[in-house]
């Protein structure tokens, strides 16, 4: 669905720039690298009640792809611009958690399988080359995966998240394209889930708080 309104957003724009808007409308791609991180904390309880609980920050890095649409305003001393795009990267933040007997050493994974984000930014040209800033909004699907490692309890949650992502980069205009190098933070509003084991009445909650730190190489032409 992400990918969906994503390449709605790019032909969206495709057709608004025919309708004489040509030259400030732009599409574009990009590829890159993120590295994740993820500090988590997960805690468990039973009937009894016993209490386990276990710290750890998740790390990880993958490849990370993008498309994107946008529409540039030209002032006289600066431009600025608004955005929409759609990241996808394969990042897999996971480790095992011990949280002592009776619970012992369980498995947590984290995936973000789409995101979707809004950037407004502002560009300003040196000796034939833009340097701009901008601040994005961010909307991502993540799924946590919780496995007891004994066969008992394995299950998997999806959730939104919302995050937001300030970033600089540095584009030069090639004539028939722009290229650039672009930086990015990615931060995001802690996420929640809870999973329950029936046959032992354990209750498990993993609580993280998910960061990426992306370089990409983009691509972009005006229409």
């Amino acid at each position: 669905m992400n990918k969906k309104i994503a390449f709605g957003l790019m032909v969206a724009g495709l057709g608004y720039a025919s309708t004489g808007h040509a030259n400030n409308w732009y599409v574009g791609a990009g590829l890159g690298y993120t590295k994740a991180n993820a500090s988590t904390k997960v805690d468990a309880v039973d009937a009894t009640p016993d209490f386990g609980r276990d710290k750890k920050s998740f790390t990880s890095s993958s490849i990370l792809g993008t498309i994107f649409v946008g529409h540039t305003f030209h002032c006289n001393e600066f431009s600025w611009f608004v955005q929409g795009r759609g990241l996808w990267d394969n990042a897999e933040l996971k480790s095992d958690v011990n949280l002592a007997a009776p619970f012992n050493k369980d498995s947590v994974k984290i995936n973000r399988t789409g995101t979707l984000g809004f950037d407004v930014g502002a560009t300003k040209s040196f000796y034939d080359i833009d340097f701009s800033l901008k601040l994005g909004v961010l909307l991502s699907k993540f799924d946590v995966k919780y496995d007891d490692l004994q066969g008992v309890l394995k299950e998997r949650k999806s959730s939104y998240g919302w995050g937001f992502a300030p970033g600089l980069s540095v584009e030069k205009n090639l004539g028939f394209m722009t290229m650039g190098l672009n930086y990015e933070y990615q931060i995001y509003a802690p996420l929640k889930q809870e999973f329950s084991e029936i046959n032992t009445s354990s209750r498990f909650s993993v609580r993280s708080k998910p960061r990426y730190h992306s370089v990409m190489i983009t691509v972009k032409k005006a229409l």
